[in-house]
């Protein structure tokens, strides 16, 4: 599962450039609310891995799935995607 994550990381910003590296931490930020791959390769259940993983893959293919409600009662800020658990089916 962690190699399927870091491939669809890599699909998306594959070089090794400052912005590329900057952009790599976004994501992960965005997608499982970390930064760290330590935490998040360690510590994350294979469910949470998962959804992770499916909402990369939609991010990818341009069809990033937008959550509706907001659970942090932060507002967000402008530009910035809230993903939705992704159904299984």
């Amino acid at each position: 599962m962690l190699e399927k994550i870091t491939n669809e990381i890599k699909k998306k910003f594959p070089g090794q450039t400052e912005k590329d590296k900057t952009e790599r931490i976004a994501l992960l930020e965005r997608i499982f609310g970390s930064n760290s791959w330590t935490e998040i390769s360690t510590y994350f259940s294979i469910d949470k891995l998962n959804e992770g993983l499916e909402n990369l893959r939609l991010e990818n293919a341009g069809e990033a799935k937008v959550s509706e409600n907001k659970t942090d009662g932060k507002p967000k800020k402008k530009g910035e995607k809230s993903y939705a658990k992704v159904a299984r089916t």
